[in-house]
């Protein structure tokens, strides 16, 4: 058992290096059997008003405000301002 520190980062160092350092053999020529999908041009579209509302309903109360300071009971309270 290794208990000195200067041993354990060394072995640490030596684990993660067998670790992450192989060889890949990841077959390139398989991405190329990937079908194309469409894209989807709806997803760039805004929210409509039902489903802010039904985004707004899904909060839950008490938690902690977002990076915008605003805490969900806040939106809660009148919704159809958000949406208008």
């Amino acid at each position: 058992m290794i208990t000195d520190r200067a041993g354990i980062l060394s072995r640490w160092a030596e684990h993660f290096n067998s670790v992450l350092n192989q060889v890949s053999q990841f077959d390139d020529t398989v991405l190329s059997e990937i079908p194309d999908w469409d894209v989807d041009d709806g997803l760039l579209e805004p929210p409509d008003n039902a489903e802010v509302a039904r985004a707004v309903g899904q909060l839950s109360p008490g938690k902690a405000a977002g990076a915008d300071g605003l805490p969900p009971e806040l939106f809660k309270i009148d919704c159809s301002t958000l949406t208008d």
